[in-house]
């Protein structure tokens, strides 16, 4: 899905690719990589299939982004969409 600056989705600046397995619990594990123009920030995590928000462990990426370690707050806004707060350190 495309990655957008703004909340009208407007300012698209990357994209985004989910790969999720999901078990008989109602649980899924997500690993997303996000496309953006200073590089991939890598990330995944566990998470009750019916959360409204969530939380991804970042792994690692490439570019700008090669050694960070950090996460991704995932948050839903109006419209189907997801409001994505990077915390990154390293």
């Amino acid at each position: 899905f495309d990655v957008a600056a703004d909340v009208a989705r407007k300012h698209v600046v990357g994209h985004a690719t989910y790969v999720c397995f999901f078990d008989f619990d109602d649980r899924v594990y997500c690993d997303v990589d996000y496309h953006l123009p200073q590089g991939d920030v890598l990330a995944g995590g566990a998470f009750d299939f019916a959360a409204t928000s969530f939380t991804l462990t970042v792994t690692g990426g490439t570019g700008a982004y090669a050694g960070k370690r950090g996460a991704i707050s995932v948050i839903p806004t109006s419209g189907h969409g997801q409001k994505l707060a990077f915390a990154l350190a390293g």
